[in-house]
């Protein structure tokens, strides 16, 4: 690999004998530019990869020094070397605060100059291998993240800020969709072209991804199945797209892509990569026999319905209820009935309503009563009027003691968000509540799910913390209540929409 150089000096000559003295191949490098000026130079940075810049102090129009500290704040990337003919030590100390490599005196002396690069490219070596390193961490935790949130092995969403804490990973708070890429034939080219081994296709497509995207951050994606399965932001959903269909038309594989609709919530990720498969199935013969096509779609229909509820569009869900049988009119009516009975069991587990009694019995059905030759008829009044009665109770929720309940949390989050056990569970267990009911009424009291708004309110606090700009970024961490500084660090340019030092130069300028 060859690391790339840029030569800024107001001097042609210089330019000229510092890319015929230096013998750059040998050293493991390439000039790909030089400029004369810092405005060129910042040109020549917006369409050439550079990993090592040799910047003169005196030039016309913007000095090397300004040059440097704004390669800093937009590429800081670039390592940065000074041959310049000034010993000014002011100079001396700007070029140390900017973590300058070196700072050469002209005229140049080539040993030394070249023992310098040398050393840049130590450097260089030994934080890509870092950088490749974190990126197959990064790979394979995002992997773990994607395949738990299928697998619905989060129990809750304390569950999941945990885990992204705790392996120091953003959460992806909301307009997060999920696109699936199926492969025609998956068997088959498995053998032809990978030996059998889905590991090395997955990482191909891993590589290929995490190369293409534009922030190289933590890469949600897994090969679920014959569904290689990837969690985006919605604004990226079209990049993500193109690359996996440019990537198979590279590899002469035939592939189908779906995208479920955007979220706002990552728990029920799994809706959406759902509503991806379903959206496949429907394009193309997937092979899956109608058995399973109905299966997948009775359950994306049955998340949908629990998020539905928990967003309070009431009237979205009676419909999914009336819909449900006008599309499997063709099913067999037992995976139909059974479909039904357990889609309420899970509504009434979520949302733990069997210890009220107007609840009581809304799982059951008296077949008995069903007569046979209109059984689709009298089995979807039933289901329909049990759905009502749920909609109509979980509307009904927002009752002045519940209101109480949810005001006394919203006062324990303000009081105590600097506490790093701070969490719905603790305060569900605290008030003697249920963490489910609790969490639903949260939700359709204060409009936002717990998480988010806990996560408000501490970044809330951080961004006066960085304003004041007296404590190091491990600090504010801990001020507001995250153990890991990186997860802290990432969790706020996701909120914010940029970093700590982003956020404090922005609100400065």
């Amino acid at each position: 690999m060859a690391w790339n150089v840029l030569i800024v000096d107001d001097e042609a000559l210089i330019r000229t004998g510092l890319c015929l003295s230096v013998p750059w191949e040998e050293l493991g490098f390439k000039v790909v530019a030089e400029a004369g000026t810092a405005k060129e130079a910042m040109d020549k940075l917006g369409h050439h990869v550079v990993n090592l810049a040799l910047v003169d102090i005196q030039m016309p129009g913007t000095n090397g020094i300004e040059f440097i500290r704004e390669v800093r704040r937009r590429f800081p990337h670039i390592k940065t070397l000074i041959i310049s003919g000034h010993s000014d030590f002011e100079y001396t100390v700007s070029a140390l605060k900017l973590s300058v490599c070196d700072y050469l005196l002209k005229p140049i002396h080539l040993e030394r100059l070249i023992e310098t690069v040398k050393t840049i490219r130590d450097q260089l070596e030994n934080e890509e291998k870092n950088s490749q390193v974190l990126r197959g961490q990064k790979i394979i935790t995002g992997k773990m993240m994607v395949l738990r949130l299928l697998g619905k092995d989060f129990k809750n969403r304390e569950e999941i800020n945990a885990y992204c804490s705790q392996c120091g990973i953003a959460f992806p708070l909301e307009n997060y969709c999920v696109s699936a890429m199926r492969i025609h034939k998956f068997s088959q080219i498995m053998e032809e072209k990978y030996q059998g081994q889905r590991s090395i296709f997955e990482a191909e497509i891993d590589e290929y991804l995490q190369q293409g995207l534009p922030e190289q951050g933590t890469l949600f994606a897994a090969l679920v199945g014959d569904y290689y399965t990837v969690l985006t932001e919605m604004h990226d959903t079209e990049q993500v797209r193109e690359l996996l269909y440019r990537k198979a038309k590279e590899k002469g594989i035939r592939v189908n892509i779906g995208t479920g609709e955007a979220f706002g919530d990552i728990f029920f990720m799994d809706v959406s990569y759902l509503q991806a498969i379903d959206i496949i199935r429907k394009k193309d013969d997937s092979g899956l026999g109608n058995k399973k096509a109905v299966e997948i779609r009775l359950s994306y229909i049955c998340d949908l319905m629990i998020q539905k509820l928990e967003e309070r569009k009431f009237q979205e869900v009676k419909q999914l209820a009336r819909d449900i049988f006008v599309e499997h009119l063709s099913a067999d009516t037992g995976d139909v009935l059974n479909w039904c009975i357990q889609s309420l069991y899970n509504i009434v587990d979520y949302f733990q309503l069997s210890h009220y009694e107007e609840m009581k019995g809304i799982v059951n059905f008296d077949i008995q009563t069903m007569s046979p030759f209109y059984f689709w008829t009298t089995m979807q009044s039933a289901y329909s009027e049990k759905i009502e009665k749920i909609c109509t109770f979980l509307e009904n929720l927002k009752g002045g003691s519940n209101e109480m309940i949810v005001a006394k949390v919203i006062k324990i989050v303000k009081e105590e968000y600097y506490k790093t056990d701070l969490s719905l569970q603790k305060i569900a267990a605290d008030l003697g509540i249920s963490y489910n009911y609790l969490s639903t009424i949260f939700k359709q009291i204060s409009g936002e799910n717990f998480s988010a708004y806990l996560t408000r309110v501490k970044m809330s606090h951080a961004k006066q913390f960085v304003m004041e700009g007296n404590l190091k970024m491990y600090e504010i961490a801990e001020r507001v209540g995250y153990v890991n500084a990186k997860y802290f660090t990432e969790q706020f340019k996701k909120s914010v929409g940029m970093t700590p030092s982003e956020y404090k130069t922005h609100q400065g300028s």
